[in-house]
């Protein structure tokens, strides 16, 4: 179980190198799992988004204790912090929604953001019209051959040769 451990090690913050590490694998074998493999790309953002949705029940929950301690600083003219908490404040108002974003957990919808990606960035004689000029096959076969290449980079043998996966395939 490799993948999933790797999963839950990336997840805590470990690096590609710690992971491997932990794991006595190599840093190219995880580094290709989280590069090249969308089942295990989604695996790991789905992770991530339940730590961070935790995390964020328990930031929420610490809100109005905080703002409480805010405005007591703000309020307080003698206070040597206030100026710092105000700043503090105004940080704060600026981190929106997509701060705690990360990403999708789909495999499906990680290789069309990819196919997308690719389609956007080659040019072609029609941009703003249709795809058709840039010479790419159509959408469908397109993600299909995503899929077999960044499946093929994932599989590609490394130094200390690849463990089996043990993430199961989209859409099981």
């Amino acid at each position: 179980m490799p993948q999933l451990s790797a999963i839950d090690l990336l997840a805590s913050g470990k690096t590609d190198k710690e992971t491997a590490e932990l794991l006595n694998l190599s840093r190219t074998c995880v580094t290709k799992w989280r590069l090249y493999d969308p089942v295990f790309q989604a695996a790991l953002n789905h992770r991530r988004a339940e730590i961070w949705g935790a995390g964020a029940d328990r930031l929420r929950a610490l809100i109005p204790k905080a703002l409480d301690a805010l405005t007591a600083e703000l309020e307080n003219p003698d206070s040597p912090n206030r100026l710092k908490v105000a700043g503090q404040v105004l940080a704060l108002t600026q981190m929106g929604g997509s701060a705690l974003n990360v990403g999708p957990t789909d495999p499906e919808e990680i290789v069309r953001r990819v196919v997308k990606d690719r389609r956007a960035k080659t040019p072609g004689m029609m941009d703003e019209l249709d795809d058709t000029g840039k010479g790419l096959p159509p959408f469908k076969r397109h993600m299909e051959e995503t899929w077999r290449e960044l499946e093929a980079h994932a599989s590609e043998p490394d130094d200390a040769g690849a463990p089996p996966t043990d993430l199961p395939p989209s859409g099981e």
